[in-house]
């Protein structure tokens, strides 16, 4: 009688393929930041360099028949962005596994796909995972900040509702002495607003901004859906909680100056012989030893800004293409 039968890796790879395929549809279909912002290809390598404008050229007229053509410079620098990983393990006794009327491994899984999309969302957006982890050091570097809102922060384009008249005044027109909102704000730069990301409190702030007649400024059916608008760039609530109305109402930009790649997608290992321990060495959990398996999702991402020079604002410092709402 056999006692060495096991289905390997080799064996399972058609389901594996088939299983992992579908859940990475389900990161892209449930991240609304990695549909946002711009996707390059995937990275072959740790970090991948872009080289961005650092100086751009002018022409000049020449003067007369005879005048001097003059001369122009231009030049580049480089931008970078760096993969970095991130996983995380349930570990599940076996009976568990067994007692349970559910397929808890089918529970688990996309579960643990938007745990890594919060994870991933909120150090992008505010520097700090849901979990407390601070952004990597990379991203930092790449993002020109630790995360869109310290960028934005740094380049004074977190604006205050407080400031303005009114809603509309603050989102899409500018104060009295000329000070623009949201989408002025980040136009001044030389970009232009493709779609805005807000707090879900926001939608019925934008209900409530109504015309003298009493119309809905922002909807044109009270009946209907609606799908919310700007300028023509759409709106996004997010009810995965990163983007909180106590931080910041609106994030508006053009999402497209955001890049990210992979350089591995989502991968799912399932042991039963791992030894789990914590930071300082200690065992936790021996999967053998105490009949456990544990689930193993890994996926290593990169995000940069590269923020390019262009003629509306060459100066760096204050040069940014998302602009921040806060109450």
């Amino acid at each position: 009688m056999p006692f060495n039968d096991l289905i390997t890796r080799a064996d399972a790879g058609a389901l594996t393929t088939e299983e992992v395929a579908q859940l990475q549809t389900e990161l892209y279909d449930t991240s609304w930041l990695l549909r946002l912002a711009l996707r390059l290809p995937d990275m072959n390598q740790a970090q991948r360099r872009m080289p961005i404008w650092q100086n751009l050229p002018f022409a000049y007229f020449v003067d007369g028949d005879t005048g001097l053509a003059q001369t122009t410079d231009a030049d580049w620098t480089n931008r970078f962005i760096d993969a970095e990983t991130l996983a995380v393990i349930v570990p599940i006794p076996k009976t568990v596994l067994a007692d349970s009327g559910y397929d808890l491994w089918a529970q688990v899984r996309p579960k643990l796909v938007e745990a890594l999309d919060r994870a991933v969302t909120g150090a992008v957006i505010f520097g700090l995972t849901p979990a407390g982890q601070p952004i990597p050091g990379t991203w930092t570097t790449n993002l020109g900040g630790a995360g869109i809102f310290a960028a934005a922060t740094a380049a004074g384009q977190v604006l205050s509702l407080a400031n303005y008249v009114d809603l509309y005044e603050a989102i899409l027109g500018e104060d009295g002495v000329g000070n623009p909102g949201v989408c002025g704000a980040v136009e001044a730069d030389g970009f232009l607003v493709n779609g805005h990301v807000a707090a879900i409190p926001m939608r019925s702030r934008l209900r409530n901004v109504r015309s003298t007649g009493g119309q809905p400024i922002f909807m044109q059916s009270m009946q209907q859906a609606g799908e919310y608008t700007l300028d023509g760039a759409g709106i996004t609530f997010p009810d995965d909680g990163i983007i909180n109305a106590a931080t910041a109402l609106m994030i508006s930009g053009a999402w497209n100056k955001l890049a990210w790649a992979y350089r591995q997608d989502m991968e799912w290992e399932i042991s039963t012989e791992a030894t789990i321990t914590d930071a300082a060495g200690k065992t936790v959990f021996n999967l053998f030893q105490q009949n456990m398996v544990g689930l193993k999702v890994t996926m290593r991402i990169g995000f940069a800004l590269p923020n390019p020079r262009n003629y509306v604002n060459p100066t760096d410092v204050t040069r940014f293409p998302f602009a921040v709402l806060t109450n």
